[in-house]
């Protein structure tokens, strides 16, 4: 963990202002609490069980956010690559520990804000309610679209509307990542993707 670059703190800059209209001098203020923090592929950021404390923004790389079942399995619940912003909004609104763990996939490198100074930060002025207000909306729109995949749609499904929706999923990501996904084996995915090569309508 270390001083944040002036590159990276402009690129969060530029990320935030395409949701809220954040005054320079409330910028200039939290800027300098953003400290840089590298994570090697399957280094944790999150760990369940724990009380968030930070939130990240990705730089660089590629993390994934996932729950682990009472028998050690594994569930993959999204994946989060540079130019958003990720950590346990839920658990730190509620102030429980939380239920998800967040990894890194690829060589990451995020900024990262104490949650109790962006808390603080609340009180300063509407910009910041009208960003955590956001991020709460996005984390309510993407649950319910995953839970209405999974009631809705067949795992071949599942897996043609997330390819379509993040289609660079495949490339950067592991296929048995995708079947965790998607709630389904390795095997299974390879043969609905077999299918599909074969019969793409």
């Amino acid at each position: 963990m270390g001083t944040a670059s002036l590159v990276h703190l402009e690129q969060l800059r530029r990320r935030l202002t395409t949701v809220v209209d954040l005054p320079d001098e409330e910028w200039a203020y939290a800027a300098g609490h953003y400290r840089h923090a590298s994570f090697a592929p399957g280094e944790l950021l999150v760990s369940a069980g724990s009380l968030p404390r930070h939130s990240h923004f990705v730089v660089t790389g590629l993390l994934r956010v996932f729950y682990t079942r009472a028998d050690g399995q594994e569930r993959n619940a999204a994946f989060v690559r540079e130019g958003n912003i990720v950590g346990d909004l839920a658990a730190w609104v509620t102030g429980a520990p939380t239920e998800l763990s967040i990894a890194a996939i690829e060589p990451t490198e995020t900024l990262m804000l104490d949650a109790e100074f962006a808390d603080s930060l609340l009180d300063r002025h509407p910009a910041w309610r009208q960003l955590r207000q956001h991020l709460l909306e996005r984390l309510f729109m993407a649950r319910r679209e995953r839970e209405a995949a999974f009631l809705t749609q067949t795992a071949a499904q599942q897996y043609q509307t997330l390819i379509a929706r993040r289609p660079w999923l495949e490339q950067r990501v592991p296929q048995y990542h995708i079947a965790s996904h998607l709630g389904i084996t390795p095997v299974a995915l390879s043969r609905i993707r077999r299918r599909l090569r074969i019969n793409p309508g």
